[in-house]
């Protein structure tokens, strides 16, 4: 029986190694029992800090593009149009994500078809970068001087700015967190504190 006769899946994370050899890159792979699809579910094996997401993204003219930033920041859309100049930019759908990458949404390494590579520079503060490894039940750990010699990126500053107290605006307001700034309980003793001596003093004047 052949994969015309029944529906057979590609070995993705085998293609990637394929090809990693083929440029003798110093690779490890590291396999889940289960899918990889959130940072939690990464960090029980490998550090978070060094986990780099590889994100599939489509501009206003239709074409693809791949950006590289740390799992734990947010891509920011408004610095990826300037830096393109384009009018807009959106997160490719799981179709668009095969089609242009050759790999399945969750499994996205960033060694894949697509030429136009953002990176961001925090990917580069560790000498080794763990990233999608072809499927979701795989990840890989690469040198990150490999992903800028063999991807040659344009190195930008593509993560979200996070927004400060006391400014008026960082960025567009989808890429802004949702808790933008929440006080710690500590914090909320010293400003009712504060009110309550506010209260007292107007009432003796």
């Amino acid at each position: 029986m052949n994969c015309e006769e029944v529906k057979c899946t590609p070995n993705y994370s085998e293609k990637l190694e394929l090809f990693l050899e083929s440029k003798n890159m110093w690779h490890r792979f590291i396999e889940f029992g289960e899918p990889v699809r959130t940072v939690e579910q990464a960090a029980r094996k490998v550090r978070v800090e060094k986990i780099a997401k590889s994100i599939v993204m489509v501009d206003s003219n239709g074409d693809s593009l791949l950006a590289i930033v740390p799992a734990q920041s947010k891509v920011s859309h408004k610095k990826i149009k300037i830096v393109l100049a384009v009018k807009d930019v959106r997160l490719a759908s799981p179709e668009e994500v095969l089609k242009h990458s050759g790999y399945p949404a969750g499994g996205v390494s960033p060694f894949n078809n697509i030429s136009r590579v953002l990176l961001d520079p925090q990917v580069l503060k560790n000498e080794t970068a763990i990233v999608g490894g072809g499927d979701i039940h795989k990840l890989i750990e690469v040198r990150t001087e490999d992903i800028v010699n063999t991807l040659k990126p344009r190195i930008e500053d593509i993560t979200q700015a996070l927004f400060m107290e006391g400014t008026s605006k960082s960025a567009d307001a989808a890429d802004l967190p949702s808790n933008t700034h929440r006080l710690a309980p500590n914090e909320v003793g010293v400003r009712e504190e504060s009110e309550e001596k506010l209260r007292r003093t107007q009432s003796e004047t």
